[in-house]
């Protein structure tokens, strides 16, 4: 389901601010600190930023393989994400971030800018067994 880019106040809609660069990277590194999102560079080769998914492995008790298998682009939050807040998205001023990271994301659940190629530890199935909330799991 689609969120609205409209907030109501008293019945009458108006469309809720976008989060400036500024507060971008505040909510980016803040989440990485208390989500263990990242990487913080991504990088092209298919080996890259081993101790950061190995590390998000531990957290989620499972393999740096099965880690690697989530990013933001197959999360919940962005199947939720309207078509305006990505083009607002896509046009955000680049950064450092950018570097390999493919296309724009916004998390719906933090409120930033993020890309495809990255994840933190809230990851959400976008899958078919929605009753399931545990985190990914090569188990079973």
């Amino acid at each position: 389901m689609m969120r609205s880019p409209f907030v109501f106040e008293m019945g009458i809609p108006y469309e809720k601010s976008f989060v400036t660069a500024s507060e971008n990277k505040k909510i980016r590194l803040k989440v990485a600190k208390d989500w263990h999102f990242g990487p913080a560079v991504c990088s092209a080769d298919a080996g890259g930023n081993a101790p950061f998914y190995d590390s998000l492995a531990l957290v989620w008790e499972t393999s740096s393989e099965d880690a690697r298998n989530h990013c933001c682009m197959n999360c919940e939050e962005y199947h939720k994400i309207d078509p305006n807040t990505l083009a607002k998205a896509a046009s955000f001023p680049r950064d450092a971030s950018d570097a390999n990271a493919g296309p724009r994301m916004f998390c719906e659940k933090f409120g930033f800018v993020t890309h495809a190629a990255q994840v933190c530890q809230a990851w959400e199935s976008c899958g078919e067994d929605e009753d399931d909330e545990s985190p990914p799991s090569s188990k079973g």
